[in-house]
């Protein structure tokens, strides 16, 4: 997978609220007809904790159940096909 950072079709723009310690939000800008396939939450070890489908939708916020995570540093991030977002960092209180 390469990562872009302009060039990328799909990012993260906003994460919150943040920290959380049950859900939180991604703001998504994607150009059309190249949206994500998945959304990526994993630890600062690399680990992939929670792997969600993303919907074709135009649906620019993501809302993602974060309740089962300890606390502590995690990251998110969009994943394509070739491609993958920058990840964010989010915190679980």
């Amino acid at each position: 997978m390469d990562v872009l950072s302009e060039n990328n079709p799909f990012h993260i723009e906003k994460v919150f609220p943040n920290p959380s310690n049950n859900l939180i939000h991604l703001e998504v800008k994607f150009a059309v007809g190249q949206a994500p396939e998945s959304v990526l939450v994993y630890d600062v070890m690399g680990n992939i904790l929670l792997t969600t489908p993303y919907a074709t939708s135009s649906e620019n916020d993501i809302e993602l159940d974060i309740s089962k995570l300890s606390s502590g540093l995690y990251f998110v991030k969009l994943s394509g096909d070739i491609l993958e977002s920058i990840p964010k960092p989010f915190s679980v209180y």
